[in-house]
């Protein structure tokens, strides 16, 4: 395990975190503290909903009951996901705090599926999904001032189709596809207006920066030979350009690459960008920096900075802001903690001093350690 400090100097070295009870995580706030997700609680044996503290406490708390959860807010108090309603057993997407517990944002079952909450803003307050309209599926913006609100579908398939699968922290902007011949990459603002970036690609968002300003994906590419798989991109909002990430997958072929997700560091030269690749039921997962070493296996990465022998780490779901620590899990196996060995990933010298425990969406959240 390794040590890092709020300020001036620190060093780390790779390490790798096993969460117990067959817990697969979902995101990590962005100081790298909580860490929600999934597992098999040991006084019920059921699969519930977790936070874990897992810098200070030995396992995981399982407040969150029946539920799958999606993301964490910033403080780690507020959970957006999907929950089974304990009198009519629906899954539906909600909102829990202590406080209340899950409370439904709307939505229902409907006749071809369930609307489902993906992503939340840093603050909890701005929530986003897909919402089924009898068997036309809509990207979703929530609020408690204007609950669930669908946003507009650009796409020109027969049935509105799409989803919002991510949020800008601060909640003004979100991302995901709507369906044209294909699945096609769609950003939204926060009034709900749609832009389909690319019409005539193929591929989607799951990921944004803080700020919204960049977007994170997949995305085909019509200038190459048709065939090729869709390639792991960071769209620039402002300029409304691509930049592919390194070769654009990590294994080349036939993989096709996919961003999920970055980290906020002051410097935004300094950013790692998760994803992974995906090859029929394949999937690796991998990091990116812009270093000139293209997309890095984190299999390899963690070899490299000795730790060897690790399962095939397949799933990635999120990053902190420093860009030291990811969770994700095994196809078939154990969610994970990972710590990445010294190098970007430490507290920046360009914040300027913030103070532990305080959040920019313009510099990096200070981490509060790595064992």
């Amino acid at each position: 395990a390794a040590t890092a400090l709020l300020g001036g100097e620190a060093t780390a070295q790779a390490a790798y975190h096993v969460i117990p009870d067959l817990g697969r995580p979902a995101d990590i706030t962005p100081d790298g503290r909580y860490v929600v997700g999934r597992g098999q609680n040991p006084a019920s044996m059921e699969f519930e909903g977790f936070i874990w503290d897992w810098h200070n406490d030995p396992s995981p708390s399982y407040v969150l009951g029946a539920c799958s959860p999606g993301a964490i807010s910033d403080d780690g108090t507020v959970v957006a996901g999907n929950y089974e309603d304990p009198i009519s057993g629906d899954d539906l997407p909600g909102r829990w705090t202590q406080a209340t517990g899950w409370v439904t944002i709307g939505g229902t079952q409907e006749l071809c599926g369930y609307s489902s909450a993906y992503d939340m803003s840093g603050d909890g307050e701005v929530i986003v999904g897909l919402q089924w309209q009898g068997c036309a599926a809509y990207a979703f913006r929530w609020t408690q001032a204007t609950g669930m609100v669908t946003s507009q579908d650009v796409g020109t398939w027969h049935l509105p189709t799409g989803r919002a699968s991510a949020v800008s922290r601060n909640g003004l902007r979100h991302a995901g596809f709507v369906q044209t011949t294909n699945r096609a990459p769609t950003i939204w603002e926060a009034d709900g207006t749609g832009d389909l970036v690319e019409p005539l690609e193929v591929g989607e968002f799951r990921g944004l920066s803080a700020s919204g300003d960049k977007v994170y994906g997949a995305m085909t590419d019509q200038s190459l030979p048709l065939g090729t798989p869709a390639q792991a991109v960071e769209w620039d909002v402002a300029t409304g350009t691509r930049l592919v990430l390194g070769s654009g997958s990590a294994n080349g072929g036939n993989w096709e690459g996919n961003a999920v997700g970055v980290s906020n560091p002051c410097n935004f030269a300094d950013r790692t960008v998760i994803g992974r690749d995906i090859q029929g039921l394949g999937s690796d997962a991998w990091i990116w920096r812009d270093d000139g070493l293209g997309i890095q296996r984190l299999n390899d990465v963690m070899a490299a900075a000795g730790v060897a022998g690790l399962p095939a780490l397949n799933y990635i779901d999120a990053i902190t802001d420093d860009g030291s620590t990811l969770v994700g899990s095994n196809a078939f196996g154990d969610g994970w903690i990972i710590v990445l060995p010294t190098g970007v990933a430490e507290v920046n010298p360009g914040c300027g001093g913030n103070p532990a425990g305080s959040l920019s969406v313009l510099c990096g959240t200070p981490r509060l350690g790595t064992d």
